[in-house]
């Protein structure tokens, strides 16, 4: 019987690191967006995109306009 913690007859077999995995996945993930919206920064940087948005409130709403790419 053989898991990721122990070592069998053929040698030790590798520790899992769910981390290392959560790593590759962020990497593949950025990579994945750059080639759909190319130009857009990490979420979470000064450089993300957002849209143009005018904002007006009136007496029983709030009316929000954004310019989105079509």
């Amino acid at each position: 019987m053989s898991d990721a913690t122990t070592t069998d007859l053929r040698g030790a077999v590798p520790v899992w690191d769910p981390f290392r995995e959560l790593e590759d996945l962020h990497s593949r993930m950025d990579r994945l967006l750059q080639s759909v919206f190319p130009g857009v920064g990490e979420f979470g940087t000064t450089e993300a995109w957002a849209p143009l948005a005018d904002v007006e409130d009136t007496e029983d709403a709030y009316l929000v306009e954004l310019e989105l790419p079509a």
